[in-house]
């Protein structure tokens, strides 16, 4: 679900398991075992992880549409499936495996051997960063080093709301039925754009005429979000002060109020839209060593005869992170133009702050349910304001 008008740019994950004081005792003579953190490393490890391969479940069963599923939903119907496989293997004398996609340790076997195999789409390159950082982590818990574990799973929680937040602007493009709250322009600022010139290569169906579409779809939704503001604020004086007699009546007296309410988010949105470049960037970065790491490390992906096919992916996927981080670094060098020579698809829509009054009127008079809520009714005896 998107953001109200408090806006937001992080949504908590749908699932986090249990916080540390969970594990903490009141009696004091347990106070020494109640201060291991190990239950709680493993419980977070469980979550993330088992969120990564329920989507590599997806791909490998071929649900390779996911973005007609929304990210919120996605999530929690992989905690779903984590907890029932969960009680089956611990519970169960004889667990039923329909395939090899319904065992999670097979599929964590698999992924290991090239965590990059899952991003077959530019998003999901976090996904396999995700799983490297809980495979070190793992590493790190064995080797008692509980304070970097701790860090790990904080960073990992940061990487999921930044997954999730990405994957929802996605959805809110390709999707036929947007949410009732629109996407908002601090959204789209933030995660915006989205790999147009790396899908053009990693995605078959992805061409200039889908481009084109998606393009329209974002300019609509900049459009939609205003337009609910608008509204948001009608109800909201109409329910405070009484509503006005006529269409006109109400924009003339709350278009300058609405203006100058855009006036105000236009400089958050810039700067947003400055800092998801910024961060993006890092996080591409991060996730590039990371891919290195496995490059050099992992013994599935060494230069033996056998991994040819498996390396020769991974080293795929070293060139759409690189292709990822010099689209992050174009737009920051062009926000460092002056603005009229800013030339960046969309960027003058998320900074538009005018509307003629026509365009209000129409906003309007398209909304039967908001006429009746904000005009007076015949012999009222409310004032107009």
């Amino acid at each position: 679900m998107n953001n109200s008008e408090t806006d937001h740019l992080y949504s908590p994950p749908p699932f986090t398991g249990f916080d540390p004081s969970h594990f903490e005792d009141i009696d004091d003579e347990e106070n020494e075992e109640s201060d291991d953190l190990t239950p709680y490393i493993l419980e977070q490890l469980g979550i993330y992880e088992s969120f990564v391969l329920y989507y590599y479940k997806c791909q490998k069963v071929g649900n390779s549409d996911l973005l007609l599923t929304h990210p919120d939903d996605f999530a929690i119907a992989a905690e779903d499936k984590a907890i029932m496989y969960q009680a089956t293997y611990c519970m169960s004398e004889q667990m039923e495996v329909l395939s090899p996609y319904d065992d999670y340790l097979y599929l964590r076997d698999e992924l290991s051997k090239n965590p990059f195999e899952i991003a077959q789409k530019p998003e999901e390159l976090l996904l396999a960063y995700m799983f490297c950082l809980c495979k070190d982590t793992r590493k790190e818990l064995w080797d008692g080093e509980i304070e970097k574990c701790k860090s790990n799973i904080e960073y990992i929680k940061y990487i999921f709301m930044k997954l999730q937040d990405l994957t929802r602007s996605i959805y809110e493009l390709w999707s036929k039925n947007p949410h009732e709250i629109p996407t908002t322009h601090n959204e789209i600022a933030y995660n915006y754009p989205i790999a147009n010139e790396l899908r053009y290569i990693v995605d078959p169906d992805y061409d200039k005429s889908i481009h084109v579409a998606l393009g329209k779809k974002k300019t609509s939704l900049l459009s939609e979000w205003h337009i609910f503001q608008f509204k948001e604020l009608l109800k909201k004086n109409a329910a405070k002060k009484g509503g006005w007699k006529s269409v006109h009546a109400a924009v003339e007296a709350m278009a300058s109020i609405f203006i100058c309410q855009l006036e105000k988010q236009v400089f958050l949105t810039a700067e947003l839209f400055k800092i998801g470049r910024k961060e993006f960037i890092k996080l591409y970065q991060h996730t590039h060593n990371r891919l290195q790491i496995e490059l050099e490390d992992n013994a599935w992906l060494n230069s033996h005869p056998s991994n040819q096919e498996r390396r020769e992916l991974a080293e795929q996927k070293m060139i759409h992170l690189d292709m990822l981080i010099e689209e992050q670094q174009n737009l920051c060098d062009a926000l460092k133009r002056k603005k009229w020579k800013l030339n960046i698809d969309g960027y003058k829509n998320l900074l538009k702050t005018y509307y003629s009054v026509d365009t209000l009127s129409n906003w309007i008079r398209g909304d039967k349910v908001l006429l009746e809520q904000i005009l007076l009714k015949p012999n009222s005896s409310k004032k107009k304001i």
